[in-house]
C-alpha cells in the first residue's frame, strides 16, 4: 500500500471563517450535530458547517469507518468494541471516549478487526 501524499494525509476544514488543517490520524472521531459536525482531536473539538455524509466522501475509506447514522471512527483509535444486550454495540476508543455502534454497522466493523487480528 502506498503511504499517503502529504496532500491527502491532511483535512482543511472551514472553522469559524478560518481554515484549520488537521492530519487525518490526528481525528479521533466525527459526529453529526444538526448542519454541522464535530471533529474530535486529540482532546479538541472542531465544529464545521459540513454535511457527515460530504465529510464521509473526503476521508480515506481504509482509516474512517461509520459506527452509526451520526458517527464516523478512525480505525486506529478503536481499542474494544462490546456488543450490547439490543444487538447494537458499543466501541471504546484509546481514549476512553465511548460511542454508539448501531447494529446496521456492528457486523461488518467486527469482522474488519476479526481480520486485522
Amino acid at each position: 500500500m502506498q503511504a499517503e501524499s502529504s496532500r491527502d494525509a491532511t483535512l482543511a476544514l472551514r472553522v469559524s471563517g478560518r481554515i484549520v488543517s488537521l492530519h487525518r490520524s490526528e481525528i479521533d472521531w466525527i459526529e453529526a450535530a444538526g448542519n454541522f459536525v464535530e471533529v474530535h482531536a486529540g482532546g479538541s473539538t472542531w465544529r464545521v458547517h459540513e454535511a457527515l455524509a460530504a465529510l464521509e466522501l473526503r476521508l480515506h475509506a481504509a482509516r474512517f469507518r461509520r459506527v452509526h447514522r451520526s458517527a464516523l471512527v478512525n480505525l486506529a483509535r478503536v481499542r474494544e468494541i462490546r456488543p450490547t444486550l439490543n444487538g447494537d454495540g458499543e466501541i471504546l476508543l484509546h481514549d476512553g471516549t465511548r460511542l454508539a455502534l448501531s447494529r446496521r454497522y456492528r457486523a461488518a466493523l467486527e469482522s474488519e478487526f476479526a481480520a486485522i487480528g
